[in-house]
């Protein structure tokens, strides 16, 4: 059985400010830390004092790689950052001298994945005696290309769905209807989101616990205000369909004086469902 280790609430002193525009200033995102290693001697003997300066190289394209993927975009990287949530990328040697590249999600130091990181082999020790090495100036740029296998691998997808959310915070209303959760993703930015699947862990002050709710994307968007100085703005919103308590699942409109109770603290992503595209003759 998987363990499913989540980032602590009370952890989170690094919070990104997403985007440049006035309404995304407050929205408070998790930052996952980007390092990059080479700690292989087949490189480091080659590359000597310029090895650090492949790997951050390195880094800033696999950064810019997943800033552009499809789904792994929607959660926040920063290189170098001081965060729980770690995103780790190596290129090292085996025992047989071939040169292998892997990708590690680490919670508090610790991999997420029982079997360790995903690794695939760049090249072949028999690879590296007959093919010419990169040139320092060549080389972020194909390994960075060695990795993107790893990022389409959906198992890492999953594994930040399972661990890291994508925002902190939000506020919950059942004035009408279902209860619902206006989360802190500005609309603007994340209406792609308005058909996916989530699950918001909260607070339950009354019990001194906490409960999870199922919740789905909604087509509209509601006003979010930040507190403070910050401007509203209008954002993402969730319908809440069940709350999970204690390995139970029960739906929220039999429990709704049970429901109102709950401070809604992390939103995960549980299922990315895209838009569906209108075929127009």
């Amino acid at each position: 059985m998987t363990r499913i280790h989540r980032i602590d609430p009370g952890w989170l002193v690094v919070l990104a400010l997403a985007g440049a525009a006035p309404p995304a200033a407050a929205v408070m995102r998790p930052v996952i830390a980007v390092r990059c290693e080479i700690p292989a001697p087949s490189l480091t003997s080659l590359y000597g004092p310029l090895t650090p300066q492949i790997a951050a190289d390195l880094c800033r394209g696999l950064v810019q790689r997943l800033r552009q993927h499809r789904t792994l975009s929607l959660w926040k990287y920063e290189i170098g950052a001081s965060s729980q949530a770690v995103l780790l990328f190596q290129v090292a040697d085996d025992a047989l001298g071939n040169t292998l590249v892997r990708a590690d999600l680490l919670l508090d130091g610790v991999s997420v994945r029982a079997e360790g990181p995903w690794e695939r082999r760049w090249r072949s020790a028999a690879d590296a005696a007959i093919i010419p090495d990169p040139l320092p100036e060549e080389a972020a740029g194909l390994l960075g290309q060695a990795f993107t296998p790893l990022l389409m691998d959906t198992g890492l997808e999953e594994h930040l769905k399972r661990t890291v959310p994508i925002a902190v915070g939000g506020r919950l209303t059942s004035d009408a209807g279902s209860p619902r959760i206006i989360s802190p993703l500005p609309w603007q930015d994340f209406q792609r989101l308005k058909n996916s699947i989530f699950l918001v862990s909260c607070d339950w002050p009354a019990r001194n616990d906490k409960a999870d709710l199922v919740s789905r994307g909604h087509s509209a968007s509601a006003r979010f205000e930040p507190g403070g100085s910050e401007r509203p703005y209008e954002a993402l919103v969730l319908v809440a369909s069940r709350r999970q308590y204690q390995n139970e699942l029960k739906p929220v409109d039999q429990i709704l004086p049970e429901v109102r109770q709950l401070e809604p603290k992390l939103i995960f992503l549980q299922q990315f469902e895209p838009e569906m595209e209108v075929f127009q003759p």
